[in-house]
């Protein structure tokens, strides 16, 4: 029926804003995002993406996870695209098992805080639970 064909339709809207966002995973812009830091960005489920920054400290994570959130809603924004990025983010030295799993774990509670919190927000994973993340210059 009728919210059938309105839940397909917010889906393929949400794929289509998914492809524009991993289209914004190019090395220039993921570059632009990280200053320098060394990582990759890839798809990770349906809509979410996994970002990987290898020697990067929290306070690093956050200013990244940041200018990734303002500059998906800036572009999107522009192709009148109305999406939020909600970004959780957890390193290593703040997960007590220090695997990937753990890791990943740690990163998805964040992200479901930063949801919780109204979305278009990022939230960091910390041993002494959710930190909202400051917005960046």
């Amino acid at each position: 029926g009728k919210t059938r064909r309105s839940d397909e339709a917010q889906r393929a809207q949400l794929k289509a804003a998914t492809k524009q966002a991993l289209g914004l995973a190019r090395p220039s812009v993921f570059a632009a995002f990280t200053r320098g830091v060394d990582g990759t960005l890839s798809r990770y489920g349906g809509e979410e993406l996994l970002a990987m920054l290898p020697d990067c400290g929290r306070a690093a994570a956050l200013q990244s996870a940041e200018r990734l959130r303002r500059l998906v809603e800036q572009r999107l924004a522009a192709a009148a695209q109305a999406v939020t990025v909600s970004i959780g983010v957890a390193t290593l030295s703040d997960v007590g098992e220090p695997t990937m799993e753990a890791l990943i774990r740690r990163a998805d509670a964040a992200l479901y805080a930063a949801k919780d919190a109204g979305r278009n927000r990022v939230y960091a994973a910390t041993a002494q639970g959710m930190q909202a993340g400051r917005p960046t210059e």
